[in-house]
């Protein structure tokens, strides 16, 4: 039961593991790292609603005494409309954050995506520099966005190619098995991960999946068993992984030599506009208007 978990190890715990993200984490990513944890580790807390919120306090009172690094929010945002004190400042900003499409003379149109939201930023980290589509479904997608996908391939006349991680148990394959049903045409698709291999390979533990699920039949008839790892347990299980997964399968429909030569062009315009913003002089305020 929740009152009787230990809480100052699990904090320790999850400190560290915060800690070993470049990027700040979601706390629910952070939660199924702990459910993932091997067994006597002091970090190790059950898949429970109330031990979630347990673990949202004790984490808050943490952060608010300075004793606990950020965690990703992706409801919460401050807003405010952007200003600049002179024209020179927005054309030096604009050259700062300049990009090319860098798919530009690639051979495919690649898509990735991931069952969790939680784990759409970590994407986003490995895959921002190549201008890559980088989607979360979260569960199995809405028909708004099945159409979203398909306009974007529709309107890009190379080959697309989707590269997917998720659960491995009935709902996660079905998720997956559902999203290339209705998306596509493919030319390629793959699931990065989590596989049967992989937990093999990385002796990621197969938990019991007792969920009464329609997808019980085809799981158990293509894999033998009723089972469920969580793609989080990679995280915590194999660090370093998931993101080896992902990018052996995109290197295999990147070409290098095209994203060079963009990278070459993008940072001569970047210079252009660095140029072009030091024939404006930045007008300062008159003194009657302070």
């Amino acid at each position: 039961m929740n009152n009787q978990i230990k809480w100052a190890p699990v904090v320790a715990r999850a400190k560290q593991i915060v800690e070993s993200f470049a990027t700040p984490i979601t706390l629910r990513r952070l939660f199924y790292l702990l459910v993932s944890e091997p067994d006597g580790s002091p970090g190790k807390i059950p898949n429970r609603a109330k031990v979630y919120s347990g673990l949202s306090d004790k984490t808050a009172k943490a952060r608010r005494n300075g004793d606990f690094p950020e965690l990703l929010d992706l409801t919460c945002k401050l807003y405010q409309e952007t200003g600049w004190l002179s024209p020179a400042s927005l054309i030096n900003a604009a050259a700062h954050q300049y990009k090319r499409d860098r798919t530009e003379g690639q051979p495919y149109q690649i898509y990735v995506g991931v069952e969790k939201n939680g784990l759409r930023p970590t994407l986003q980290g490995w895959f921002d520099e190549y201008s890559v589509k980088v989607f979360a479904v979260g569960g199995y997608e809405s028909v708004t966005f099945e159409s979203d996908v398909n306009d974007a391939i529709m309107n890009d006349d190379r080959p697309a190619v989707l590269l997917y991680g998720g659960d491995l148990d009935p709902s996660g394959v079905d998720i997956f098995r559902n999203f290339k049903r209705y998306t596509g045409p493919w030319e390629h698709t793959e699931r990065v991960a989590i596989t049967w291999e992989q937990t093999e390979e990385n002796n990621i533990p197969r938990s019991p999946f007792a969920k009464n699920d329609s997808r019980n039949d085809s799981f158990l008839e293509e894999y033998g068993a009723l089972f469920q790892v969580e793609i989080d347990a990679l995280d915590a299980l194999a660090p370093g992984k998931m993101q080896e997964f992902y990018m052996d399968a995109f290197m295999k429909y990147w070409d290098d030599t095209a994203f060079e030569a963009v990278l070459t062009r993008e940072e001569s315009e970047r210079e252009r506009l660095t140029e072009f913003a030091g024939t404006f002089e930045a007008e300062e305020p008159d003194e009657d208007d302070e």
